[in-house]
């Protein structure tokens, strides 16, 4: 369904909510979120999406009691107003706070979710506009839930860090996640990393799921995230609640604390696009700081052979102060520094004009022998005028627009990248302007260890 008709029909969905005298727009999402989420669990349930990945526990909406056969979004959609309303607000939601039954981590962070809904009137018509939203075939759910839980994670200061499902799909590719690897999301957010690491092994590694003990693991060892927002932590648990997975590991913890005593060594593989949003009041070097020590914790937190995605903001890679040469000669001396991916005109919309790099390193303690590898996604060339106008568009867009990794347009370069990943950096392809180089340790050692790209220009290819 084309991204705008999902839009115009949220919208629409959005006025029928402020006539109803909801006016505060976190909570319209939250309400609206909710209400998709019975209707896509109940289509998952409905058709036996989830049974593959479940264990013998059985599905994670399992309603008791004598209303049990009203509880379904199919049952409880077709009933009168007010029959619906006290349904919902005395039977379904209490039985919501419980998802995944007691001391289960759904059921913790869940247990904030409210029905505000005014009248059984509003309800009625909201569930009407919602039934008519189309469904979306397939584990990748329905499209007008992944809109509207993009928009809410994106709102306010830490809307700035969320990650754009592409580069979420590009980074879980590269780290290639294993049935047996244990999955750190330590900016847990929205749960995105981790859903990425679900739907991967459920596309590559299909035959773990007939397979009890990597079940087992996939179902209660393999995925944990913390976040210091309740409002994400309820997105990320109902994300990974429509993925199947039954009990992940998601904490309430501030995920900027300097302090990761209990997590060093116990992770394969930690995805993460750190956010700083909640320090922006502090000076830039101060705030800068904190992100260095974002970066090391996440390498502190990984086994010997763990392997990390993470996205930085530029001042990582070529900052001068002794913190940030430090990071870098830790980084590039002691460990394997694999790739560091520039997004030369930011992720998306949202980070126009904000460039990021990803940095992709495995821990060693014995450092490495390999180049490391350079990407960078630059505006396409040409004249001086129309290399501008590209800029300027790049800015608009993103270079990344598309969608998921298979997207093969013009503006999704994931495609390209990964190819180029796999080929080792072999012979150009396609048209697209992108560079890339394999540059020696000895000659990132001379050059302060800085990973910016620019530094070591000359000499490179360019593509096309």
């Amino acid at each position: 369904m084309p991204q705008h008709d999902i839009r115009r029909r949220i919208e629409a969905i959005w006025a029928e909510c402020w006539r109803s005298g909801m006016y505060e727009p976190v909570e319209i999402m939250e309400q609206m979120l909710y209400l998709l989420f019975l209707r896509r669990l109940d289509d998952l349930q409905a058709s036996r999406l989830i049974g593959p990945l479940h264990a013998p526990q059985g599905p994670l909406w399992s309603p008791a009691g004598a209303e049990d056969h009203l509880m379904h979004w199919s049952r409880f959609k077709d009933l009168r107003g007010a029959e619906m309303y006290a349904l919902l607000a005395d039977h379904v939601f209490p039985r919501l706070r419980c998802l995944g039954g007691p001391g289960s981590a759904y059921a913790q962070h869940m247990k904030g979710v409210r029905f505000s809904i005014p009248s059984a009137a509003a309800l009625a018509r909201l569930v009407t506009l919602i039934e008519a939203l189309p469904r979306q075939a397939g584990r990748r759910g329905c499209a007008a839930y992944d809109y509207l839980a993009g928009k809410l994670a994106g709102i306010g200061a830490r809307g700035a860090y969320t990650t754009p499902p592409c580069i979420t799909g590009l980074m879980v590719a590269l780290v290639a996640p294993c049935p047996g690897d244990i999955v750190c999301s330590p900016v847990g957010g929205d749960g995105n990393f981790l859903v990425g690491v679900a739907e991967y092994l459920a596309q590559c590694h299909p035959a773990m799921f007939a397979d009890p003990n990597a079940s087992e693991h996939f179902h209660h060892r393999m995925f944990h995230a913390y976040d210091s927002d309740k409002t994400m932590l309820r997105i990320a648990c109902m994300n990974l609640a429509l993925r199947g997975v039954i009990n992940p590991d998601i904490r309430y913890t501030n995920s900027v604390a300097p302090d990761v005593a209990g997590e060093e060594d116990r992770y394969s593989i930690v995805l993460a696009h750190p956010s700083t949003a909640g320090l922006r009041h502090q000076d830039a070097a101060s705030t800068a700081h904190a992100e260095i020590v974002m970066v090391a914790q996440f390498l502190r937190m990984l086994k010997r052979g763990g392997r990390a995605a993470v996205i930085v903001p530029r001042h990582i890679l070529n900052g001068s102060s002794p913190a940030h040469l430090a990071l870098r000669r830790q980084l590039v001396e002691e460990q394997q520094v694999d790739a560091v991916i520039t997004f030369s005109a930011g992720l998306s919309d949202r980070h126009a004009g904000l460039p990021k790099s990803l940095l992709l390193f495995t821990r060693t303690d014995c450092g490495g022998n390999h180049p490391i590898w350079f990407y960078d996604v630059q505006c396409d060339s040409g004249d001086a005028d129309a290399a501008g106008a590209a800029q300027r568009n790049a800015r608009r867009r993103g270079p990344w627009r598309g969608g998921s990794p298979a997207a093969g347009n013009a503006h999704n370069r994931v495609p390209e990248l990964m190819l180029r990943w796999g080929q080792g950096g072999g012979a150009a392809i396609g048209a697209g302007r992108a560079a890339r180089l394999r540059v020696r340790r000895d000659r990132i050692a001379r050059a302060s260890h800085c990973r910016s790209v620019k530094r070591y220009r000359s000499g490179w290819r360019m593509d096309g």
